[in-house]
């Protein structure tokens, strides 16, 4: 058998060689440098993130103001005499204006989930704590997954997961990122389990981010889980009790397509496959930013997995060169044209692999199964 790491034999990690655990110790290593640096960023008082953005979102709302009309109020449009009297009654005309991002309706109101009331600065350290809490929940169960194999390898591919660089973008900005990540994961487990009320409830979680869960919707709709896609819907109509502009995103047809293609021609392979197909276009044509790359976890994990199920150098070649995309500290300026280039073909490949072997990715259902 080929020494690579994390080789394994068929049961247990008898085959599991020193250099896998040198990579997964050096990427729980790194995980921690990044985290502790993003939630650092986050919590110095000179630094103004995404996170304060939907603080002050949540304290208009709380006030009874809508939030789109004061952000229209420091954009050279003058709200009605009720809203100012409004902004005027709760002292927020003198604070930061906030800029709602495209945010839909069930988006904002899921700001009283993840967004803890109280000071700011209380307020960011607490947030940061429900990140990571989200953070160890989805590595934990990305060792469950590995853990067919062994310990060795249910720690490789937990690792793989928490050393990402993205965790420390997505956490120095106050994004959401983590968070929709494990509630994405828990939709699959959910689902895999046949649970399709709570597989739509976690869904419509994630789709507070539309742009970070639409394809995975459109995965849904693909395999048919229509319970799924009602919870989905009753969930975010309910919520839609606040007004928001209507945005459209110029490629996001191109990618929805895409998925749903993906969806339909590998709807009876794992779902994994798809879900993974998904994230890469999510990436490639919805996202464009540094700390939206925690969402390709699903492809890096599908990567992990083949290389363990087949045990063949093609496959750890694969997993390895697309997880060092994700591992390496990429800083935001090194972003040129080239480096996107190189990166958007990396991830590209990564899903032409998973989709080529897509036969031998494990099912969830039965990971799922292994891992309760």
């Amino acid at each position: 058998m080929t020494s690579v790491p994390g080789a394994v034999g068929k049961t247990g990690t008898d085959g599991f060689n020193y250099l896998g655990w040198v990579t997964a110790a050096v990427l729980a290593l790194l995980g921690l440098v990044y985290i502790a640096n993003g939630v650092a960023r986050l919590a110095d008082p000179s630094l103004d993130s995404d996170f304060g953005m939907r603080w002050r979102e949540q304290r208009y709302l709380m006030s009874g103001v809508n939030p789109y009309d004061v952000s229209v109020q420091f954009n050279g449009m003058k709200p009605s005499d009720a809203e100012m009297a409004r902004i005027a009654q709760h002292n927020l005309q003198n604070e930061l204006a906030t800029s709602p991002s495209g945010y839909p309706p069930w988006g904002m109101a899921a700001s009283f989930m993840f967004v803890p009331p109280g000071s700011l600065p209380i307020s960011r350290m607490a947030f940061a704590a429900i990140c990571i809490l989200a953070l160890g929940l989805t590595a934990r169960y990305a060792y469950l997954m590995g853990r067919r194999w062994g310990t060795g390898p249910g720690l490789l591919l937990a690792a793989t997961v928490f050393g990402m660089f993205g965790n420390a973008s997505t956490l120095r900005l106050g994004q959401y990122g983590l968070i929709l990540n494990f509630f994405l994961l828990l939709s699959l487990v959910l689902s895999a389990k046949g649970r399709a009320i709570g597989a739509g409830l976690a869904m419509a979680v994630a789709a507070m981010k539309p742009t970070f869960s639409i394809l995975q919707i459109g995965v849904m709709f693909a395999r048919q889980q229509w319970v799924s896609i009602i919870t989905i819907s009753v969930v975010c109509g309910l919520a839609s009790l606040m007004p928001y502009p209507v945005a459209t995103a110029s490629l996001g047809l191109t990618s929805l397509v895409i998925a749903l293609a993906a969806g339909w021609q590998y709807r009876h392979s794992s779902a994994l496959v798809a879900v993974s197909v998904a994230a890469i276009m999510g990436r490639l044509f919805m996202y464009h930013r540094q700390y939206d790359n925690v969402m390709l976890m699903f492809p890096l994990l599908t990567l992990g997995l083949l290389a363990l199920t087949t045990r063949k150098r093609w496959a750890w070649i694969a997993f390895i060169v697309f997880g060092l995309s994700l591992w390496v500290p990429i800083p935001l300026t090194a972003y040129s044209p080239p480096v996107v280039v190189a990166l958007s073909a990396l991830w590209i490949a990564g899903g032409c692999v998973i989709c080529w072997h897509a036969r031998l990715v494990p099912p969830l259902d039965q990971l799922s199964r292994r891992a309760s």
